[in-house]
């Protein structure tokens, strides 16, 4: 029975292994490692830091020079809003909302709330698209006269459906590159620019635990803004 019991238990760790090696090779031959700070257990037991770091290998395939700015706390009014990642290209800078939900995603620009539907239990989450306006008003605070464009990127397991983004980009995760390697057949930086930018964001990149728990005290009394 022993062992029995011990041939479940090293079944069940290599069936896990297997499942999770994919995302360890990824990460290690990855620079989110060093962008983000974010060690490798807490890449693959964090739902955020996963779909995060999954964007950030789509983005590195992107057949241009490029720099990616990850998890940036710009000050506002009210504190702070953070970003989840800065994609820095020659065809302009790309602010990324990563949102890991699951199941069918209903929304619009002008709505407060958009609704994510599963197994007919429903959940209501803040605009995504609002939160990218923010970023971006704050942003142009830090950088000055930019292009830059909005892009909400949903995990695959959601399944899109009625979304009206008017002029933002709302896609999931598998279509990131594809959208992006059309954008950059256009030039508006130099990689001395990209690198300038670069520069500047990454002093408001992977801030202190201290910065990170404010932001999140502000969010709970409702005193950050969106």
């Amino acid at each position: 029975m022993k062992s029995y019991l011990i041939g479940i238990f090293l079944l069940y760790i290599t069936i896990h292994f297997l499942r999770y090696l994919p995302l360890i090779l990824n990460y290690r031959k990855s620079a989110f490692k060093y962008e983000s700070d974010v060690g490798l257990i807490t890449f693959l037991t964090d739902k955020g830091a996963l779909g995060e770091g999954l964007i950030f290998f789509e983005l590195e395939k992107v057949p241009c020079y490029s720099r990616i700015v990850t998890n940036v706390y710009l000050p506002t009014e009210y504190g702070t809003t953070e970003i989840d990642l800065i994609y820095l290209a020659p065809s302009g800078i790309y602010v990324l909302e990563s949102k890991n939900y699951s199941g069918w995603i209903f929304g619009d620009a002008r709505s407060r709330y958009w609704t994510s539907v599963l197994y007919q239990t429903k959940n209501k989450f803040y605009n995504p698209i609002w939160q990218n306006r923010t970023h971006i008003k704050y942003l142009k605070r830090v950088l000055g006269t930019i292009s830059v464009t909005s892009i909400v990127v949903f995990g695959e397991q959601a399944k899109l459906k009625k979304i009206e983004a008017e002029d933002h980009i709302v896609i999931k995760r598998r279509k990131l590159k594809r959208t992006l390697t059309k954008e950059i057949k256009q030039v508006i930086y130099t990689e001395q620019d990209i690198d300038r930018y670069y520069a500047i964001l990454k002093q408001y990149s992977n801030q202190s635990n201290k910065v990170k728990r404010q932001h999140i005290k502000n969010i709970k009394n409702n005193v950050t803004h969106f």
